[in-house]
């Protein structure tokens, strides 16, 4: 019984040490993805700034 309690033990850990360096990364990710789109459509809707002759 002592065994089976260790390796769910040991499972939580390996789990909670992957969220908590998994999570943030791909939160982070996301968050960079979104920015760089938001840049990407301003940049598409804005005609670039071409001084006229």
């Amino acid at each position: 019984m002592a065994l089976t309690e260790d390796h769910r033990n040991a499972w939580t850990v390996t789990w909670t040490g992957i969220g908590t360096v998994f999570f943030p990364l791909m939160l982070l990710g996301t968050q960079y993805q979104l920015k760089k789109n938001r840049q990407l459509t301003q940049a598409l809707k804005t005609p670039p700034a071409t001084p006229s002759p």
